[in-house]
């Protein structure tokens, strides 16, 4: 199987994991007030004329630098959100793809129009040399129409067709994270988040993944699992050698 046919959903935890360790880093430096407060001092104040001069004017600096600091922190913390939820985006997309190309039949309800569920064009065909070069074609169209939509259908639809049950929880969690993303994204949301709001959202993304690595386990999606199960490691070694890249 080519390796582009495998799903990396270690590669997608390592991200989900990337996103949240960023925003702690920050986090961590900005609720740290020895080394905040070395920052600030760090810069010096001089007024141009000593009428100019006012008592209270290095404090007031201060606080505004503070501020500033604290602004730029939430406004990081709406990107990670955001980050986060491109995550999952990429996460289901790539899991569907690789699905339909281990199960073309199931396919059939995201291919073609409303009106003409699973026709494939001929200009479609005409487009391609081989067989699996169509396959692959329509595996890629057919997954970027099923992982449209609000994510908690999104994940409704992976478990269905994995014959899996869905955890109704993860299901509201994902609604709820994906209506936050639009808020920062559509409305420019701004509010005072913290570290706790960030972990709420990875872990959320998090399950998702170890979910759908779970689902591609019982399915024989190959892949990389070893989020949630370390014998996937072994399984690749036929793919790639550890200084010799062979993929």
């Amino acid at each position: 199987m080519p390796h582009t046919h495998l799903f990396n959903g270690d590669f997608f935890r390592f991200k989900s994991l990337e996103d949240y360790s960023a925003f702690m880093h920050f986090s961590d430096f900005v609720n740290n007030k020895e080394a905040i407060n070395a920052h600030i001092n760090s810069y010096e104040y001089m007024a141009l004329k000593p009428s100019l001069h006012h008592e209270d004017t290095h404090k007031d600096l201060s606080h505004m630098k503070m501020n500033s600091i604290t602004s730029a922190l939430n406004h990081f913390a709406g990107l990670t959100i955001t980050s986060l939820c491109t995550t999952f985006e990429i996460t289901v997309k790539e899991f569907l793809r690789c699905y339909f190309i281990q199960n073309p039949s199931s396919m059939y309800e995201f291919i073609g129009k409303e009106d003409n569920k699973g026709l494939v064009s001929l200009k479609e065909m005409l487009k391609v040399d081989t067989y699996q070069d169509l396959m692959n074609s329509l595996a890629e169209k057919a997954a970027s129409s099923a992982s449209k939509g609000k994510y908690g259908l999104v994940l409704s639809k992976i478990a269905k067709l994995c014959k899996e049950d869905v955890d109704s929880k993860l299901v509201i969690d994902l609604n709820q994270l994906q209506a936050q993303r639009n808020k920062i994204v559509h409305e420019k949301l701004s509010k005072d988040w913290n570290l706790g709001d960030i972990e709420v959202a990875e872990s959320t993304v998090s399950k998702v993944i170890e979910q759908v690595c779970r689902f591609g386990l019982k399915r024989d999606i190959p892949g990389l699992y070893s989020c949630v199960d370390n014998k996937t490691v072994l399984e690749f070694e036929s793919f790639a050698v550890l200084g010799n890249e062979k993929i």
